[in-house]
Formats: structure tokens, C-alpha cells, sequence
């Protein structure tokens, strides 16, 4: 324990030893880093940085006062500071000020407290002081109160126009990989300005470091003092921010981002991680052999039969135990295993399905996808958390098949993924980073609508879907436990998903219990399906089609404008986190002697980020396909008013509507004064005469 031996030092009045035993000690200590920072106040070793600081932060209040900066500002940080000190046995120390005025009831609740910094290591950090500078310059230094249940209570007294004061000082090693990795906190969230900001980094000059810093930040001041590289970016003078939607989660706060970590590193842990969970179970054997039966040629058969039989197997998947999470910042023993999982009924499928193969002598490798988009810039650097969904890939004979398990509800057949997921990237337990693939030709939720329209202009008909992806999964999951009248209305807003004016007569689930994709069919009746145009109401138009539907857990209709391109610029890349594959058949029967007047036209758009199409035949009997391919990824700054163009493109064509001449005894009924919904003229109540 480094408190003990350093306590017996200076008992004897050594100071030279008590430096030398930090010095040594300080990376190794059971009580390291928690240790450093109260034995080196409490020795003197280290100057305090707080009475500085709040020299420095009293003046500018008294300034602020005087003249406010941004008087109308919600919460303005006057003053930010953030200063790392990277030493070349790994140690970090690093002191943060803040100094923040708040003026609403919203940013005295929220915007009051400044975080530090989030490290990947071993880290601890104190609070120095924290202090609240009143209107009438009283200066309170709060206590939190005992046994509170709300967040800071010691900022009870905080009121509008307050400023508040904090310093805190910590103390961080890097994690059992060896590896740093430093986060700044966002200088500009929500309803914040920015008067002067300024983050330092000092590190030898031999640590090699990738860095990002957002683009509001710019470029680093960068200087070299001897063997240390000391990085400065500044802020000054900055409004609040329009925020952004679509932005990457890792480049959403405005800071800097730096670390040791390679994605050889992220993959070496995966691989350490999938050795220590590998074992040689004889009843994962025979488990293997029963599942594949007596053929157990390596086909697609065989997978097919393993991939059933671990769907049974294991109820309830989930594949946290083979991400990148798990082998950055897991360790210790063997903590599951493929029996262990079969037994109870959860766990990872994938590891299930690569341990069966393996025992029956196919070839597989297990690949670990990204969900989200990580970044648009190729030097961020690499964080835990980006590869979480474990896939299988099979080696057989006549291809790699890619198997995705670890899934709501059951299993996907090999060579089918889920369409969150094409296009990804994946790691390999060697380092490679390949892109996930599946079943050439898919192409999504299959709709079929027939539709009758009578001469009042409301339509009749049925409305058909075969569910694939997430929602397919999520919905199959929900069938175990939902039942009942909760259970209708469940299957009534996936049809109001796709027809939000509808009543939804009946609906019936048509596959088969258990199935990886779900089909429904309901009745449908659409009232005004058809708009009349004109004095006379000469002309009807029939609606075209919304591009962008969602249907569980919540009924979603709407544009790909107001979706994913609601602004005509960006400062940040777009990443495109819901995939949308759908095709739909519409044919529409109208009434006798009606006829199309005009046509929409034709809609082909072909892109890697954006595929889409509208074709038809337009006669008594109206047949039209729709078809659309949104894929996840992200969309670059300088390609986004390209997608832009092509987005509104879509929804243009998508939503034209057809223009349909009725016949003239039709139309001249429909003017006739209070005529009603079946054409007849309704009876006038005498008028009242005063």
C-alpha cells in the first residue's frame, strides 16, 4: 500500500524518500491512482492549482457584472480550462476549471455542473472546490446535503444569474490493455456559449497519439518544451450552436479525443477474449451431432439444421459477451461458456453455432459488427464500444455464408442479415476488417395493396406484408408475451404504419409460429382514398405513396426530407442509423367509366447511399411498384447536398399524385347543393325569419 509506506517516510522527516517512493510506486500501488493526489496535497509535494483559479475566476465575475457578455445567454461559460499531463511512465494528471453564469430555471437545473474528462483506465478524480458567486457578491461555498436524493443538492441555493465556480484535479492509468484513451466533456451542449475555452495537452514527444479535436476547435497550437509536446486549442467568443440530428455518437461534443488504441489492439483483446471463453465440453459434442444429424457434409443443410437447433436452444440472445466491450474492459476467469448457455437458455447463439461447427469440422470464423456508424473521419480514434453484434461466417465449399443469430425472436436463416447490418463493418479476431454481406437479390418488407375505390371516392381492399429485419425480430419476440386485445392493437399499428388513414377492419398474423420473418393480412377501408379537384369536382386525385415507414414499436409514416435531410447544409457528417428496404405492389381498380387524365412520372434513382423506383400501368385497372433501398452508413459534409437532391427526388415522386377524370353525370351529381355521400340531394329545413 502505497498511503502506508509513504505515511512511515514522512513520519521520519524524509523528503527526498517520500518523492522516490511516489515516483516508483505510483503506476504499481494497490491504491494507485485513488492514493496520489491526497498523499501529495497532504505532503506538499505538489502545489494547490485551486487558489490560482479562483483569483483569475473573481475577477472575471466582477467583469461579467459590470458588463455582462451575452447578457441574453442561457448558460455562459466564461471561463474553461482543461490541462493533461501525459508522463512517460503512463500516468495522467490532469486539473479542470469552470466557471459558468446561468440565468434561466432550465440551465440553473441542468447547465450548472461541468463533468471532466471520460479516460479508459484506471482513473479517480477529486473535487477541489466549488463554489457559487451571488448577485450581491456573497460567495457560498455549499455542502451537499446528507442522505439527498437529488443531484446535486449542494446547488440548492444556486439561483438565475448566478455564476458558478468548480476546479477538479484526478489522476488516470491506462486499463489492463496497456492502452490510454482521453475524452474531453462537450464545451457546447444544448443552450450554452462559449466566452473563452482552452484544453492543453502535454506528452513526450516519443507517445505516439491519435488525435481529433471538432472542427469548431480547429487546429492545435502545438510547441515542444524540451521532450514533451504541448497541444492547445482554444475557443473564444462562441454562441450556442445550432445542434445537429444524424451527427456520429463519438463526434457529438464539441472537444478533443485522443488515445494509444489501434484497432490491432481492439482486435488482439476480441481474440484473447473468444480463446478464454473456448473450451472442450464432450456434451457441446454431442450436442453438435444431434443438431446436424447423420449428414453432416459440410452444406448449406447442415447450417441450416445447426442454426434451428440453436434457436431452440437458446430462448433469449444476446451477444455482449463476445464485443469489443467485454474484451477491452472485461477480464478475470472464464465467466460462461456454450454449455453453460444451452443449459440456461441465453447467451450468445453465435458462439453456440461457431462451437457446433467447429466440433462437426466446418470451417468458421466469428466476425464482430459495428451497429452504429463510428466515425466519418479516418483518425478518430478507436474506442470500445463500436463492434458488438457477433456474426458467423461459415466456410463452405461453394462460398462464405454469413450467419446472424443474435437476434430478437428466432434466428435468421443462413445467409440472411438483418438490414441494420449490411454494408458494416465487421472485425475479425486476426485484425481484418471485412464488410458484413448478405443473400444477393433481398430486398426487404414485401407489401401487396388492392385496392377498390367506389364512385363516392373511398376505397376497399386488403393490405398484405411479409416483415423482415428488426422489426420482423422485435415483433416475434413480442408474440411470447403480448396476447389479447394488446396483442390487436400491436398488429393494428403495423398496418397504420403503412396506411395512418385507414380502418383496419380485421388483421390476421398468416406465418407460421416461430418464423424469422412475420406476414399479416387485414381489410382495410379508406374513406375520401379519393380527393376531388375543382368548382365541379370534375377531376379526382388519387394519393401517391410516403417513402419512410415504421411500424413497431411505434406507427411512423413520413418523408425522407423530414427524416433525414430536414436541413439544406451541415457542418457535420449525416449518419443514417435506420436502414429502410421495402417493395411495394399497389393496383387500384376505379369505378366504371372513370379514366387517368394524367399520370405521375417515372422515379429511378440509383445510388450507393440511395436507391429508389416508381414505375406503373394506368388504365381502368391502376398497378404501380414501388421500391426502395436506404442502407445505414454516413453521408460525408461535402456529399450531403448531393443526397439532399436525391432524397427530394424521391419523395417528390414517390407522393405525385394520379389525376383521374370522372364522367360528367357523375360530376354533376357531386355539385348538385347538399348533395350527400351517396349523391342524393338532402331536404332544406324552411329558413327562420326573425
Amino acid at each position: 500500500m502505497m498511503l502506508e509506506a509513504l505515511g512511515l517516510a514522512a513520519g521520519r522527516g524524509n523528503v527526498r524518500a517520500v518523492r522516490g517512493r511516489l515516483a516508483r510506486d505510483r503506476t504499481t500501488a494497490r491504491d494507485t491512482p485513488a492514493g496520489i493526489g491526497p498523499i501529495t496535497r497532504a505532503l506538499g509535494l505538489t502545489p494547490d492549482p485551486a487558489p490560482a483559479l479562483e483569483a483569475e475566476g473573481r475577477k472575471l465575475v466582477l467583469e461579467d457584472q459590470a458588463k455582462a457578455f451575452l447578457p441574453g445567454a442561457a448558460t455562459a461559460v466564461l471561463r474553461h480550462v482543461e490541462r493533461f499531463t501525459i508522463a512517460p511512465d503512463g500516468l495522467v494528471h490532469y486539473v479542470t476549471y469552470d466557471l459558468r453564469r446561468v440565468s434561466g430555471t432550465t440551465d440553473v437545473a441542468q447547465g450548472a455542473v461541468a463533468y471532466g474528462p471520460l479516460i479508459e483506465g484506471r482513473g479517480a478524480a477529486r473535487l477541489l472546490r466549488r463554489r457559487i458567486h451571488k448577485r450581491d457578491g456573497r460567495i457560498l461555498a455549499p455542502d451537499a446535503a446528507a442522505n439527498a436524493a437529488q443531484e446535486h443538492s449542494d446547488l440548492s441555493q444556486l439561483e438565475q444569474g448566478d455564476y458558478v465556480e468548480q476546479v477538479t484535479e484526478g489522476y488516470a492509468l491506462p486499463g489492463d490493455s496497456g492502452q490510454l484513451v482521453i475524452d474531453t466533456w462537450d464545451l457546447l451542449p444544448e443552450r450554452t456559449s462559449v466566452r473563452e475555452a482552452e484544453i492543453e495537452v502535454r506528452r513526450p514527444s516519443s507517445l505516439r497519439l491519435a488525435v481529433w479535436s471538432h472542427p469548431l476547435l480547429g487546429a492545435a497550437e502545438q510547441r515542444v518544451e524540451g521532450a514533451s509536446t504541448v497541444s492547445v486549442w482554444r475557443l473564444k467568443d462562441q454562441p450556442p450552436r445550432r445542434m445537429e440530428d444524424g451527427v456520429p455518437r463519438v463526434e457529438m461534443g464539441v472537444g478533443v479525443s485522443l488515445g494509444t488504441q489501434t484497432w490491432g489492439h481492439v482486435a488482439a483483446a476480441i481474440d484473447e477474449n473468444l480463446r478464454a471463453l473456448s473450451d472442450r465440453d464432450p456434451s457441446i459434442t454431442r450436442w453438435a451431432r444431434e443438431a446436424a444429424g447423420p449428414e453432416r457434409t459440410p452444406s448449406p443443410a447442415l447450417l441450416e439444421r445447426v442454426v434451428a437447433a440453436a434457436g431452440k436452444a437458446v430462448k433469449v440472445a444476446g451477444g455482449a459477451e463476445l464485443s469489443d466491450m467485454a474484451a477491452l474492459l472485461g477480464g478475470g476467469p472464464q465467466r460462461t461458456t456454450a454449455r453453460a448457455m444451452i443449459e440456461l437458455g441465453q447467451g450468445s447463439r453465435s458462439w453456440v453455432i461457431y462451437r457446433a461447427l467447429r466440433e462437426l469440422g466446418v470451417r468458421a470464423d466469428l466476425a464482430i459488427a459495428e451497429t452504429e456508424p463510428f466515425s466519418s473521419s479516418a483518425d478518430f480514434p478507436p474506442h470500445a464500444g463500436r463492434f458488438q453484434h457477433p456474426l458467423v461466417i461459415a466456410r463452405l465449399p461453394g462460398g462464405d455464408v454469413w450467419i446472424d443469430a443474435d437476434v430478437e425472436g428466432p434466428p435468421l436463416p443462413p445467409g440472411r442479415i438483418s438490414p441494420e447490418l449490411r454494408g458494416r463493418a465487421a472485425m475479425l479476431p486476426g485484425g481484418e476488417l471485412v464488410t458484413v454481406a448478405g443473400t444477393s437479390g433481398e430486398t426487404g418488407d414485401e407489401v401487396d395493396l388492392r385496392l377498390a375505390v367506389d364512385e363516392q371516392g373511398n376505397a376497399a381492399g386488403t393490405f398484405t406484408i411479409l416483415l423482415h429485419g428488426r422489426a420482423a425480430q422485435a415483433l416475434s419476440e413480442a408474440f411470447e408475451t403480448v396476447v389479447g386485445t394488446a396483442r390487436r392493437e400491436m398488429l393494428r399499428g403495423v398496418v397504420l404504419g403503412w396506411l395512418p388513414w385507414a380502418d383496419v377492419e380485421d388483421v390476421t398474423v398468416s406465418s407460421t409460429e416461430g418464423s424469422w420473418e412475420v406476414a399479416l393480412r387485414a381489410a382495410v377501408t379508406i374513406h375520401g382514398f379519393a380527393r376531388p379537384e375543382g368548382k365541379d369536382a370534375a377531376a379526382w386525385t388519387l394519393p401517391g405513396l410516403e417513402p419512410v415507414h415504421l411500424v413497431f414499436p411505434r406507427a411512423f409514416t413520413g418523408t425522407l426530407g423530414a427524416t433525414y435531410a430536414s436541413r439544406g447544409a451541415r457542418k457535420s457528417a449525416l449518419a443514417i442509423e435506420t436502414a429502410l428496404q421495402y417493395h411495394v405492389r399497389r393496383r387500384i381498380e376505379l369505378p366504371a367509366g372513370y379514366a387517368v387524365a394524367r399520370v405521375p412520372e417515372g422515379v429511378r434513382v440509383e445510388h450507393a447511399d440511395l436507391t429508389a423506383s416508381r414505375k406503373g400501368s394506368y388504365g381502368a385497372v391502376i398497378e404501380e411498384d414501388f421500391a426502395l433501398s436506404l442502407p445505414t452508413g454516413t453521408v460525408a459534409t461535402d456529399e450531403y447536398r448531393a443526397f439532399v437532391e436525391r432524397v427530394q427526388a424521391v419523395d417528390s415522386g414517390f407522393m405525385a399524385g394520379i389525376r383521374v377524370a370522372r364522367p360528367a353525370g357523375a360530376a354533376s351529381s357531386a355539385q348538385k347543393p347538399g348533395a350527400g355521400r351517396g349523391g342524393a340531394a338532402s331536404p332544406q329545413k324552411p329558413e327562420k325569419k326573425p
